[in-house]
């Protein structure tokens, strides 16, 4: 497929110090980077961070980020309990050693 995106770049490395709000990439921008004949620049979640670290509002992105999933893809596919699974997964990740889903710092 000539207009498949390639593949995205590593997980920008964040610290949870002093972050503002815990950033959670979605898996399609974990996944897909940019078209042929884009311009090579940065990722999504690489500018993510960056707005965030130029609007003072640092963010963190979990180390474990890899292989969690909102479930909105499979809900479009109208798989409702696979969805609600893929959801409650990532809630309980996110929950788990951050203080309760709250900020790290």
């Amino acid at each position: 497929m000539p207009d498949a995106p390639y593949a995205a770049g590593r997980v920008p490395k964040t610290k949870s110090a002093n972050a503002k709000a815990i950033y959670f990439p979605a898996c399609i921008s974990r996944v897909m980077g940019r078209l042929p004949g884009e311009p090579v620049d940065r990722s999504l979640m690489e500018l993510t961070v960056e707005l965030g670290r130029r609007a003072g509002v640092p963010l963190h992105i979990p180390r474990d980020v890899a292989g969690t999933c909102c479930g909105t893809a499979v809900l479009l596919e109208g798989i409702q309990r696979r969805s609600r699974h893929h959801h409650q997964c990532t809630v309980e990740r996110s929950r788990n050693g951050r203080k309760q889903g709250r900020c790290p710092s």
